[in-house]
């Protein structure tokens, strides 16, 4: 593009040389001027004058001819050069005059365009008059008719061709293009101009020129039936004008609301349309072709309707199923917008966007110029800004520059060459017209639509009032207005997004801290908080299992009665409380570092219809969380109680499988998973283990004699003790009915001689303590890694061998003092 100083040179190789030429011309002609008939000359002049502002134009064509042409060809035969200067000169400072009376202001007025004007009518009309002086034909009438007609098309030559040149640098235009779109539709009228003048010169000679200055006012009906129906045409082609800009804008508009699955989508279409219309503009396609690429810019992407939400917002690579899915959207979309009949062929440009210039595309594997034009500006386009938005994305300093140069790449490959030698020469413009072009186009925020400030502040305890929703003044309860219509759209499809992935994501584990990990993570994208807190239903209280956040070491193990605080309320009520009060909480400080002032809590329930927790997202800003907050966790609610209630479940189940149920012992499963690892262990670290298997004597009377009832509690009591008896890093497990293992790492054998003694007086005290009676004892064998076996099987027989030769022993005895009591 040239610069500013070029075009000025240009404009004044034309403007100064019109202004000398034609001001000198004027000049000569006042000095010489003589007038045959002043009468006849000034009553033309005066009538040209009223006439000057008729004018006569075409609808859909730039520029306007006034009346005043038709005069000067009058003079051209009936009066002499000076006469014909003079009026030419002068009608043409009236009529610039009268465009600034009009409505511009003198003070925007450039007066050297009004120089300009009136140099340019006397240079005009002397070359008019020239030619026709030089075009003399013999005959009384074909003399006239020649030289009017020579000297019309001088004077349309010599008057537009200066003209056009001044608006074409000034408008910055090709000069063919303003000459065709402007001036060429004029010579028409120029030449029935002539025809008109010569008539009215016949009738000056046949009737006298007064006489025939009555056919006037049949010339002004004429003109004003023709300026009446140009407006009746330029109303109709305002309507249809009208109509296609609406229609235009109605596409616009749903394009958006199809597209607007995030916050670029709308950028993405309007930069994709700017970029398309100007590539189309500036290779010339025809102005329906231009359209059509403007429709099919917007429309582009319709037929993804028809591709299931989860795989157009997949993140990662589709799998070949996916991508086949994906690849029906051009034909969707085109036979979608053939049913909108289109004026312009917008259809072939949205089937066949896709499409590769080497023939590898999709959907009909066309190539080169089998493709249509629009169709391959198009997939320039979108994949020039995709990548943009690619590079943007992962901080390129350049992002378009380098989106460029991988559209070069792809040069004759996937895209026409031609199309993008013309981005690449253009394409830092276009998107500057498109930064310019999308002032005051609105943004999306970034969130999921759940920040609008809706809710009014909580009362001072945060439960329920007379609105029904706990936490919410009645004045709080009114809808807020929405922002816009692409906010609101991409609020919804975003969060059925949100909430697919968190359902998706939950149902990943069925470990419990796993799913409640993945529950805080998830859910601070979807409701901004500064702190969450899981709670769940123990034994009827709430116990704080899961905590997340800045504010995490205050309620890491809080429990409370359910009833109590904000989130006892909760559970007990079964109702959500918004931006309720943190202070009320059981263990909240003032003095903590981390000042909460808003909560949002919703229950927890689970299939069967009980709240089996309570989830709670804190804040340190006050009425931090709106109705759509609340709305979502509700809506969330119930995904994640499920998923919490299946990892419960699958703990007990684990549990269950690892933990003997009466005395919550590890079972014998887990004892020999347990065991290996230790054996292990030591063998790495050259350690010793002692295992030590126990049996109790007697647990067959006691449930002979008190019931098995009493024997169940002789058990519970026994695995406790020996609990307590242990290391914390000894292992007690339990065989099976009255039979127990355990393991001691590392322990001395005088230590384990003192650890049999304790555990035989905890089962004999067992026994007493249930029975009141000492009825009970334990035998205990004990075997040492490695000197009494290498592996869990030979340790565990060794062990069980002594148990039962120590058994004997045990029954021997108590048979003796039984016959010792009896005698």
């Amino acid at each position: 593009m040239r610069s500013r100083p070029w075009r000025q040179r240009n404009e004044r190789l034309v403007l100064w040389p019109v202004i000398v030429a034609g001001l000198s011309l004027l000049a000569y002609a006042c000095i010489s001027f003589r007038g045959l008939d002043p009468y006849h000359y000034g009553c033309i002049v005066l009538l040209a004058s009223a006439a000057s502002g008729f004018t006569i134009s075409m609808p859909g064509i730039s520029g306007s001819l006034t009346a005043n042409f038709l005069f000067i060809l009058y003079s051209l035969v009936a009066f002499s050069w000076s006469e014909t200067v003079v009026m030419a000169s002068f009608l043409s400072l009236m009529q610039s005059l009268a465009m600034i009376a009009s409505g511009r202001r003198w003070s925007k007025v450039r007066w050297e365009q009004i120089v300009f004007n009136v140099a340019l009518a006397g240079l005009s009309s002397s070359v008019a008059y020239a030619a026709a002086e030089l075009s003399v034909f013999h005959g009384a009438y074909f003399e006239s008719s020649v030289r009017l007609f020579a000297g019309a098309i001088a004077l349309f030559i010599s008057n537009n061709l200066p003209a056009a040149f001044m608006i074409a640098r000034q408008d910055r235009k090709r000069f063919r293009q303003v000459w065709r779109e402007c001036f060429m539709w004029a010579m028409p009228y120029y030449i029935l101009g002539a025809a008109a003048s010569g008539l009215g010169l016949v009738a000056k000679d046949h009737v006298g020129w007064q006489t025939a200055l009555m056919i006037v006012p049949i010339l002004y009906l004429v003109y004003r039936s023709y300026r009446l129906y140009l407006a009746q045409i330029a109303d109709e082609k305002k309507h249809v004008s009208d109509m296609a800009s609406l229609h235009m804008r109605t596409i616009e508009a749903l394009a958006l609301a199809i597209e607007a699955k995030d916050s670029n989508s709308h950028e993405h279409l309007h930069r994709v349309q700017v970029y398309a219309t100007g590539i189309a503009d500036q290779i010339g396609l025809p102005p329906d072709e231009i359209s059509a690429v403007r429709a099919a810019a917007l429309l582009h992407d319709i037929g993804k309707l028809a591709v299931p939400e989860h795989i157009i917002s997949k993140r990662g690579t589709l799998t070949a199923e996916e991508l086949e899915r994906v690849k029906i959207h051009p034909v969707i979309g085109a036979e979608i917008l053939e049913r909108v009949r289109f004026p312009y062929p917008v259809e072939p440009i949205v089937r066949w966007h896709h499409e590769r210039w080497d023939g590898h595309g999709y959907p009909d594997g066309l190539a080169a110029e089998r493709i249509p034009i629009g169709a391959r500006i198009l997939s320039v386009v979108d994949e020039f800004d995709s990548l943009a938005a690619r590079f943007q994305n992962a901080a390129s300093e350049r992002p378009f520059d380098d989106a460029m140069s991988e559209i070069a790449k792809q040069s004759g490959k996937a895209f026409d060459p031609r199309i993008v030698e013309v981005l690449r020469v253009t394409y830092r413009d276009l998107e500057r017209q498109t930064l310019e072009t999308a002032n005051g186009r609105s943004r999306l925020p970034d969130d999921i639509g759940a920040n609008s400030p809706g809710a009014e502040a909580a009362p001072a305890a945060g439960y329920a009032n007379e609105t029904g929703i706990p936490g919410l003044r009645p004045e709080a309860t009114a809808a807020t207005s929405p922002s816009d219509f692409l906010h609101s759209i991409a609020s919804a499809r975003q969060e059925v997004h949100t909430l697919f992935e968190l359902a998706q994501d939950l149902g990943n584990s069925l470990s419990i801290e796993e799913t409640l990990s993945v529950l805080t993570c998830r859910m601070q994208g979807i409701v901004p908080h500064d702190c969450l807190v899981i709670y769940l239903v123990s034994q009827n209280r709430l116990t704080a299992r899961h905590c997340a956040g800045r504010a995490r070491p205050r309620w890491l193990g809080t429990s409370m009665e359910i009833g109590a605080g904000l989130s006892g309320w909760v559970a007990e009520n079964r109702k959500p409380i918004l931006n309720g009060n943190p202070a009320v909480e059981p263990g909240y400080s003032h003095s903590d570092p981390v000042l909460l002032r808003s909560a949002l809590s919703v229950p927890l329930e689970g299939v069967s219809g009980n709240v089996m927790g309570v989830m709670t997202l804190y804040s340190t800003a006050k009425d931090a969380f709106s109705r759509d907050h609340l709305r979502i966790l509700l809506a969330a609610s119930s995904k994640v109680a499920l998923s919490v209630e299946n990892a419960l479940k699958f703990l007990d189940a684990e549990n269950s499988a690892t933990t003997d149920y009466l005395t919550k012992l590890p079972n014998a499963r887990s004892l020999y998973h347990h065991l290996d690892q230790q054996l292990q262990l030591c063998g790495r670290n050259d350690m010793t283990c002692t295992v030590l298997v126990c049996d109790l004597d007697g647990f067959k009377q006691v449930n002979d004699r008190f019931g098995h009832l009493e024997g169940n509690n002789v058990l519970r009591v026994v695995s406790t003790g020996m609990r307590e008896v242990c290391r914390v890093f000894d292992y007690v497990a339990r065989m099976g009915g009255d039979e127990f293992v355990v393991v001691l790492p590392g322990m001395r054998p005088a230590d384990v001689e003192r650890k049999c003694e304790e555990l035989a007086r905890i089962a004999v005290d067992a026994g007493f303590q249930i029975t009141g009676e000492r009825v009970l004892a334990m035998s205990v064998g004990a075997a040492t890694f490695p000197d009494d076996g290498n592996d869990r099987e030979s340790l565990l027989q060794v062990a069980d061998s002594r148990m039962y030769a120590q058994k004997k022993v045990n029954k021997q005895r108590l048979a003796e003092q039984t016959v010792a009591k009896n005698n």
